[in-house]
């Protein structure tokens, strides 16, 4: 292959956020903090 022609790339479609209600929020209570320190 000797031709110097780009391939061209096709655009990246755009990221869609989640809806609310999909979301996971991170645990904060304190017996998970400290299973977690066990589990390390």
């Amino acid at each position: 292959m000797t031709d110097s022609a780009a391939i061209p790339v096709p655009p990246q479609p755009q990221r869609v956020r989640k809806p609310d209600w999909i979301r996971v929020k991170a645990p904060t209570s304190p017996g998970y903090h400290e299973t977690r320190k066990l589990m390390r």
